[in-house]
């Protein structure tokens, strides 16, 4: 298990009740641009950029009482200040008698497509007219303020729908 953790792709981390970081793998290192010596028994907040680190820290607080993370993105900032994005998923490890000594938890460096993502954002709002990007069951997962404006709805109204709502009632299944 330690092999698995140590060498695995994807960056992973344990850290202890008081937020003491006491595993930290190869991929975390790489990510982080710490090594492992560098902290293993410090406090999980190096790791967090300073604008960001009190609700990250209460998000961490949440992990450590049990609460398990599916997706969550936490910024991580790397010993040379450069801000990354990272998605993580975590569990608690629980001791034989049912109580949590700590919390796991494994990331995915997601920093390029958040970029790419805010990119093609930029680019959809630079055109004049309306743009919508949907999704394989029809929902529409991206509009540009034009496409809102076109159809006579705000985009947070738009958002997440089918796109049968813009259709006319004759073009609809």
């Amino acid at each position: 298990l330690e092999n698995l953790i140590t060498y695995a792709n994807a960056p992973i981390i344990v850290w202890n009740l008081e937020r003491k970081i006491t595993i930290f793998n190869h991929a975390f290192e790489k990510l982080s641009g710490y090594r492992s010596d560098e902290v293993i028994n410090r406090d999980l907040e190096i790791l967090f950029p300073p604008a960001d680190k009190e609700e990250i820290l209460k998000t961490i607080d949440q992990a450590i009482k049990g609460e398990r993370w599916e997706t969550v993105e936490i910024p991580i900032q790397r010993k040379d200040g450069e801000r990354r994005i990272a998605l993580w998923n975590s569990a608690s490890i629980i001791d034989k008698e049912g109580n949590i000594t700590a919390t796991i938890a494994q990331g995915q460096d997601i920093t390029e497509r958040k970029q790419a993502e805010q990119q093609i954002k930029t680019l959809m709002e630079g055109m004049p007219d309306g743009v919508l990007v949907i999704n394989s069951k029809g929902n529409i997962i991206v509009a540009n303020t034009h496409a809102g404006v076109m159809f006579g709805y705000k985009l947070e109204e738009i958002l997440g729908k089918s796109i049968e709502m813009l259709l006319p009632e004759r073009a609809r299944r």
